[in-house]
Parts: C-alpha cells; structure tokens; sequence
C-alpha cells in the first residue's frame, strides 16, 4: 500500500540525513524538503482505496457552535474527487457539492441554484501536482506557497503531530500587500490531516484571524463502499433545481404556504419585489424560507420564514437586544420586533410574527447602507404591516 511506501520514504530519507533510528531512541523530526512535500500530497491517494474526510469549519471562536461542515472522497487510483459542504445550523443542507475528473470540475451552488464547470490552468496544475488539492486546502497551500516550514513536532492522543505554515498562498482572494498563512497539523505516521487553520498579515503588521478547520474523521473506504455515482459529474447536474420543484417541495411541508406571489407590486413609495429563491430548512420553528428583492437588484430584501403550528405573542421572546410590541393584522394579534443589533447600529432591523391558519410565519427585512442612509424601503413596520396583508396561500 503506499502509505506504507511514505513510511518507508520518511524512514529513508531520515537515514540519508544521518539520523539514528536504533531501538529505544526518540524517532527523529520531519525535515522540510521537497520530498517531504510529495510524500504529504501522495498521503491522500492510498493506492486500491478511497480516503474519505469529514469535518468542520468556521471561525476560530464559534467552530463549535454553528459549524460549516464538510465531507471529501478521494480516489487512490484515480484523479476523482468529491467534496460537499453544508449548513449544519440548517439541517445538514449542502451548500455547494463539486466533483472532480482530472483537473476538470463541475460544481452545484444551492444558494445560487447554480451548476458550474471550472478547470484548473496548466500553470497551477504543474504546482498543485494532484487534483486533490482542489478540494482540500492545505494542499493547495502547502504547494503553492512562496515559503513553508515544519514549525513543530508534539504529541497528542498518543500520536506525533507535525505543524507546518505555509506563507504567500497563491490563489487566495486576498490585498497585494496582504501575506496569507496557513497552518495545517498533519499526523506523522500517514501524514493525513488533524487540523488547520488560515489566517492574514496585513500590511500593517497586524494579523487577521482566518478559518479553523477540523478533521473529524480521516478513514480508508472501499469502492464498494460507496455509491457508483459519487464521481459523476452527471449526478452534480441533477442537483439543479427549477423554481417550480422548489415550491412544489416546500408546498407538501404539511402547511399551508403562504407568499406575496412571484411578483408583488408595491405602493408609489417602494418597488416592486420579486421571488428570488425559495428552499425548505430543518430548523425550529420554521420549516421554510422565501426571499424577495426588487428585479434587478438585492438591496430591498425581504426573507419570509414559515413552519407549522400556532403561534402566541406571549411566548415569543424574540432575540437579544430586541423591543416588541403588539400589532393588530388581518384581525389576528402578531409581534413586531426591532432591533439595533445590527452592523451599523444607526438603523434597526425589523421582523412581523403572526399566525395565520395554522402556519406560523415572519416577515423580516434588515437596513442596506448606502451612502449614509437606509435604503431598504421595506426595512420599516409600515412597509412589513403592507406584505403581511398581501399574504396568500400558496396553490
């Protein structure tokens, strides 16, 4: 098997260093070198198996409350790859699933709704070396970076962990000026991955805190242990969904739907709105999201959250940092809540709960800055008082 083959590179190479690898004597460190870094990306094609990941990601001070989760498939023999990323806040809702042929990528945005081919250029494909490093990111770090090296060598969990950084990340979105680092934590005896985590150190000097990655699981698969069509580009395809699958899903969530039509048509003060995207969600208590904007643009939003059951004011606490009150709306009491918690505190964000045949739903809106003023015409209990009043069933 090859992991075998990197353990026996590592040992060799250690020995053509000079070092002593006697019974009983502490086992040497990893030297940065060029072969250490093909023996890193060959670690994650075992020959006749597939490595499979999972794990989370978010930033460093909130990984463990609402993570991004991700999950990879790597083909030993092969160049297919598979990664999926999703919401776990959400339910477990993907986010974007890609799979890989080559150097040939074919990717689904479910925010977007949106299937995509994307193909690496022969530059980055010399670098990267293995198409692997288009889904898992320290390797595309590790083998792009202008520099890197193996800061250190600990032990954890009864095993030998590597720490190594990688400095000037190609690729990465990121200021000129800006020197992007990675640091990923690699377990010695197979060099898979344990954790890693990115951050920025801005021309000023000062570092910005970037992503934290955790590898939960890091295990070897089989074929057969697999669906026939993980890697088909194909399968990725299928996940587009139209606009009418949408609405027929979360229209059979054992509610009654409501919504202001595809199109709303406001009074002279505010634009007309359009449905931009609809999905069903997991979460408590809303089951499904609408989201409206005018045509053309997205800064008058407006997000309607629906799920099943009734709905009391008096127990609706509303979020932190919100007032309430009492509103009267087609002959039902509801709450409207407003809230200076936002990114800038000057404008409040507002939300209209209330239930109407059995559905309990909320009407929020959030300000748009521009230029020093709110320009979300929607962002005001007037305006959430309208569309509530505009609600239909969805047939």
């Amino acid at each position: 098997m090859r992991s075998l083959g990197v353990f026996l590179l590592v040992i060799a190479l250690a020995t053509g260093l000079g070092v002593a690898c006697g019974e009983g004597e502490p086992e040497e460190p990893l030297v940065a070198s060029d072969e250490l870094r093909a023996q890193i990306v060959e670690a994650v094609r075992p020959p006749g198996r597939i490595l499979h990941i999972k794990g989370r990601v978010g930033e460093s001070d909130w990984i463990d409350e609402n993570p991004h989760t991700f999950e990879i498939w790597l083909e030993g023999d092969g160049d297919r790859l598979r990664r999926e990323t999703r919401r776990e806040w959400l339910g477990g809702s993907a986010m974007e699933v890609a799979v890989g042929v080559g150097w040939e990528m074919t990717v689904y945005a479910s925010d977007a709704n949106l299937v995509s081919e994307r193909s690496i250029s022969t530059e980055y494909q010399a670098r990267l070396r293995d198409p692997a490093a288009l889904a898992v990111g320290y390797l595309w770090a590790l083998t792009t970076a202008d520099e890197w090296q193996i800061l250190e060598e600990k032990t954890e969990g009864g095993r030998t962990i590597v720490v190594i950084e990688a400095r000037g990340v190609e690729g990465r979105d990121v200021d000129p000026e800006t020197v992007p680092v990675t640091v990923v934590e690699l377990d010695k005896d197979t060099l898979w991955p344990v954790r890693q985590s990115d951050r920025n150190i801005l021309p000023e000097g000062e570092i910005g805190e970037g992503a934290l990655y955790l590898f939960d699981v890091v295990e070897l698969l089989s074929l057969k242990d697999v669906p026939d069509d993980l890697f088909s580009p194909e399968a990725v395809e299928s996940l587009y969904v139209t606009m009418e699958e949408k609405l027929e899903e979360a229209r059979a969530q054992g509610f009654a739907l409501y919504w202001v039509g595809e199109r709303y048509v406001a009074d002279a003060d505010r634009p007309g709105l359009v449905l931009r995207d609809l999905g069903v969600t997991q979460s408590v208590p809303w089951r499904v999201w609408l989201s409206y904007s005018p045509e053309g643009e997205w800064t008058h939003s407006v997000t309607i959250a629906e799920g099943p059951g009734s709905w009391s004011p008096k127990a609706a606490g509303g979020l932190s940092g919100y007032s309430r009150r009492d509103v009267v709306v087609r002959g039902v009491t509801g709450v409207l809540h407003t809230s200076h918690a936002t990114l800038v505190p000057t404008f409040p964000s507002h939300s209209l709960v209330l239930s109407l045949g059995g559905t309990t739903i909320e009407l929020a809106t959030a300000p748009m800055v521009k230029n020093g003023q709110d320009v979300n015409a929607f962002n005001n209990p007037e305006a959430l008082l309208s569309l509530a009043e505009a609600l239909v069933v969805a047939e």
